[in-house]
C-alpha cells in the first residue's frame, strides 16, 4: 500500500503541486524508512528476497528528488546502496535501471564521481543489453552515465552522452526527464564554452519547468 502510494505521488514532485507533495512525502519520513527496513530484512530466516529487494528500490527510485531537496541525500544513497547489493538478475529491468540511476544521480549530488560513473555505466550496459525492450529505458540510463561523466571531469563525453538521452526523450518523455538533461547539458555546455548551446538548453528547460508548475 505504501508503495502504491509512493509511485502515484512521485510524479507530481515535478508539477504544478510540487511543494505539497514534497510536503506531504517529508511527513512520511518515518514510513518510509520502515517500508525500506522491511524491504531489506524480509524474508526467510531474515534474508531478504528478490520480491522485498525490488519493492525497495522502487520506493527509493521514487523518491530521490525529495532526497535531493531536502538534503537527505546520503542517506538515500546509503538506501540504494544496501538495496542494490541485494539485488539479482530477478530484479525487473525498468526496476534495476532506476534504482542504478538514481543511485547515479545522487552520487553527482554528494561529490562522489567515481561512483556516479560506476553506477551510469551499469545501467546503460544492462539497458542496451536488452535490446528492444531496453530501449524505452536507455535514456535515463544515458542520463545517468552522463551526469557520471560530468562527475569525473569528463564534460566532453558527458555533452554527448547527454544529447544522447535529450533526444530519446524528446521522442517519448517523460517531461521531467527532459528537462532535468537539459539543464545538465546546459551546464555542461558553459563548462565546455559553448554559450550558446548552453544559453538554448537552459531556456528550453526552463520554458518546460514553467509550463509543468516546476519551481525547483
Amino acid at each position: 500500500l505504501f508503495l502504491a502510494r509512493v509511485e502515484e505521488e512521485a510524479p507530481k514532485l515535478g508539477g504544478t503541486y510540487q511543494q505539497l507533495w514534497l510536503n506531504w512525502l517529508e511527513g512520511e519520513q518515518d514510513n518510509l524508512r520502515a517500508a525500506l527496513t522491511w524491504a531489506l530484512e524480509k524474508g526467510a530466516n531474515g534474508v531478504p528476497d528478490s520480491k522485498h529487494i525490488e519493492s525497495g528500490l522502487r520506493i527509493a527510485s521514487a523518491v530521490v528528488l525529495l532526497w535531493q531537496i531536502r538534503g537527505n541525500a546520503q542517506e538515500g544513497l546509503g538506501w540504494l546502496e544496501r538495496l542494490l547489493a541485494q539485488a539479482d538478475d530477478s530484479i525487473s529491468l525498468d526496476v534495476n535501471v532506476n534504482a542504478l540511476v538514481s543511485a547515479s544521480f545522487l552520487a553527482l549530488f554528494l561529490g562522489k564521481g567515481q561512483a556516479s560513473l560506476e553506477y551510469g555505466r551499469e545501467a546503460v550496459k544492462i539497458a542496451e543489453a536488452a535490446g528492444d525492450e531496453g530501449k524505452p529505458i536507455l535514456g535515463f540510463a544515458l542520463a545517468g552515465l552522463a551526469s557520471g561523466a560530468k562527475a569525473t571531469g569528463d564534460y566532453l563525453g558527458a555533452f554527448r552522452t547527454g544529447e544522447r538521452a535529450v533526444q530519446l526523450f524528446r521522442k517519448s518523455g517523460p517531461q521531467l526527464y527532459l528537462g532535468m538533461a537539459l539543464i545538465s547539458q546546459g551546464e555542461i555546455a558553459l563548462q565546455l564554452g559553448n554559450f550558446t548551446i548552453a544559453r538554448d538548453r537552459l531556456s528550453e528547460s526552463l520554458t518546460l519547468a514553467q509550463n509543468n508548475g516546476d519551481n525547483y
